[in-house]
């Protein structure tokens, strides 16, 4: 298991970038995991 800094997709932009870390087995999985976060984020508004 890899540790990735990305920055998390979030479509509401005037609330700033969001960025973490994000533990997984490679780069496109990374991607995927930092996804489903942003989505989450989304829907919860």
């Amino acid at each position: 298991m890899n540790k990735h800094f990305l920055k998390i997709p979030y479509s509401y932009t005037q609330y700033a970038d969001l960025s973490g870390f994000v533990y997984a087995e490679d780069e496109e999985e990374a991607r995927e995991l930092a996804h489903e976060i942003g989505m989450r984020m989304v829907t919860k508004k």
